[in-house]
């Protein structure tokens, strides 16, 4: 890869003190690096402002609302903040292959005529225990 475009990750989260802290690990980990992670808590009433409040990651920009306002308006937030090349989107139940965006990045910035590139999933159940 030439290039090292800042992807603008985007993750909306309400209530995810069980799932947060592992989908935050999976940016963490990811292979390519030049990342911004974009999170906007949409006024959760659990420990999720604290998970957040100690990142000391300063690639993760957190925004805090003190009421749910839904997702969708939680999302066009962190894209209103989102600075970079390109955009990924992250929920805070999910996580990402340590693969993903260096992967994807390489097929944008090979293909530039590619617009958007999507991935397979896969469901790891709801036993988070």
């Amino acid at each position: 890869m030439k290039t090292n475009p800042q992807v603008a990750i985007m993750m909306p989260v309400y209530n995810g003190e069980k799932t947060l802290p592992l989908a935050i690990k999976s940016i963490q980990i990811q292979t390519y690096q030049n990342w911004k992670c974009y999170i906007v808590n949409d006024g959760s009433t659990d420990s999720t402002k604290e998970i957040l409040e100690n990142l000391t990651d300063q690639r993760f920009v957190v925004i805090h609302f003190n009421e749910n306002k839904g997702r969708p308006i939680a999302r066009q937030t962190s894209l209103d903040a989102a600075e970079g090349e390109y955009i990924a989107f992250l929920d805070a139940d999910d996580i990402f292959h340590p693969e993903k965006l260096e992967k994807q990045v390489r097929i944008l910035e090979k293909h530039k005529d590619v617009d958007l590139v999507s991935c397979g999933n896969l469901c790891y159940g709801n036993n988070l225990t």
